[in-house]
């Protein structure tokens, strides 16, 4: 661990290394800095044994791939199954603007893919609360800001928010998919089908990007730039060129391209056929 510091930190990112050899020393400062705060302050690694350790990866995995899965189902059916099972006529009858019904739409799915989360979020507590016992849901969630050089004690419900903000492009661009695709092909099992495809398709898209650092547009893609976790608190992406404020520029671009497109097929779509 020798050089290992808060003190050498810039020196070290600025020095003549490559970009994946101060990734990785950023990951060794962290788990180096955590470690040493935790001796210091006689905080042990609750991970495995407290209601706060299991909530800290919950949309990690198979968490977030369950609320994808659940976002882009309601995403791309909600508007669709109006479509195939023509209870689109009844809804377009009443004195509501086809925009304004669209809007509504895209409120509810909110709202509910909002409660999935919720849920998960209560489930997580109820099951690891009785393992562990609902007291040790107060233990702090360490992580270290490559901002300041320093660790940081978060509540794991504020660790949560945070959480839940950076990975909300993933879901939110799935969702505009799956919204448009069933929009425009109103066909619910094509948005689904495809959406997902879009997800594990990207992972490979961010491979190619890993592999070719020659080609600087490659960052700007959503599919690449689309996990904020990788690039909170300072931290270098897995990617070289990728940071915060080109992921979120281009994530709003291609989602209000997208909603564009809903929108405007929803509100020219023909329905004497149906």
């Amino acid at each position: 661990m020798h050089g290992i510091n808060e003190n050498n930190y810039k020196d070290k990112l600025q020095g003549e290394f490559g970009y994946y050899d101060k990734t990785d020393y950023q990951r060794v400062l962290e788990e180096f800095n955590i470690s040493k705060y935790r001796i210091e302050n006689e905080k042990p690694d609750l991970k495995e044994d407290s209601v706060s350790g299991s909530l800290e990866n919950l949309f990690a995995q198979l968490g977030l791939l369950f609320i994808i899965i659940i976002s882009i189902m309601i995403t791309g059916t909600i508007i669709s199954e109006e479509f195939n099972k023509g209870t689109i006529k009844l809804l377009l009858v009443r004195p509501y603007t086809r925009r304004k019904i669209m809007l509504s739409k895209i409120i509810a799915a909110i709202i509910c893919i909002i409660l999935a989360m919720l849920c998960m979020i209560l489930i997580q507590i109820f099951v690891s609360g009785i393992g562990y016992g609902f007291g040790t849901i107060n233990a702090p969630v360490l992580k270290y800001n490559f901002n300041t050089n320093s660790v940081m004690e978060i509540n794991i419900f504020a660790w949560l928010a945070i959480n839940i903000l950076a990975i909300s492009p993933i879901i939110i661009i799935l969702s505009a998919i799956a919204l448009a695709i069933g929009t425009l092909l109103t066909n619910s099992a094509s948005a689904i089908t495809l959406s997902l495809l879009a997800y594990m398709g990207a992972s490979i898209l961010k491979q190619l990007a890993m592999v070719n650092t020659k080609i600087k547009w490659l960052k700007y893609i959503p599919f690449i730039n689309w996990d904020l976790t990788e690039i909170l608190f300072g931290r270098l992406s897995s990617v070289q060129g990728v940071t915060m404020q080109n992921a979120i520029i281009s994530c709003t671009i291609l989602v209000a391209v997208l909603l564009i497109i809903t929108f405007e097929t929803f509100s020219k779509r023909n329905i004497k056929n149906i």
